[in-house]
């Protein structure tokens, strides 16, 4: 089994066995990171957290007369996710929490485009651009959460786990897709 493997790496070209061993290392170096460092401190997780929820209310009561609250409701024990309220006349209407933030998403993203590296300025430049576009996306999928919390509540469930699943995967997916494009385009025309 291990002479197969090993065989089967062997045969991988180069650009590929690059991917896969870049891949890894950030995998494991970002989970270290994150949860050794990061999160006991959340250090990303709270201002992300919270500058969502804001963005989120700020947004959906310019656009509507709602008049949404939120706060902060930080759990005593280590099992329980930090949460950002948000309220309607004092009736909580969805609760964001650390992993609803997209900061994950974001790393997704990022990782990706490291371990199909061109050169720095590229990267940084879809690196901005790209996770500009994952908050935004976000803040949208927060609005339309609301939304169907105050007027379509038997839909939350699927739209939540899977329909607004669906639609954040699919854009990140089409952001690498412009990515690798744009870099063969680029590689064409040199």
């Amino acid at each position: 089994m291990l002479e197969k493997l090993k065989k089967y790496w062997c045969s991988l070209s180069y650009r590929i066995q690059k991917f896969i061993l870049v891949a890894i290392f950030l995998v494991l170096s970002w989970k270290i990171v994150y949860y050794t460092l990061l999160k006991p401190q959340r250090l990303l997780d709270k201002p992300l957290t919270s500058l969502t929820a804001n963005f989120t209310i700020s947004g959906y009561n310019f656009f509507t007369s709602e008049g949404l609250t939120n706060y902060q409701n930080l759990p005593s024990d280590n099992f329980t996710h930090y949460s950002e309220i948000i309220l309607k006349n004092n009736h909580r209407i969805l609760s964001i929490a650390d992993p609803c933030n997209a900061l994950e998403l974001m790393v997704l993203y990022v990782g990706f485009l490291f371990c199909l590296y061109t050169n720095y300025k590229r990267v940084f430049f879809f690196s901005i651009i790209g996770i500009i576009a994952i908050f935004i996306l976000n803040i949208m999928r927060c609005y339309g959460m609301i939304w169907i919390a105050m007027h379509q509540v038997g839909w939350f469930h699927i739209a939540h786990h899977y329909v607004f699943t669906l639609v954040v995967y699919s854009f990140i997916f089409l952001l690498w897709v412009l990515y690798t494009k744009s870099f063969n385009t680029a590689n064409n025309e040199v």
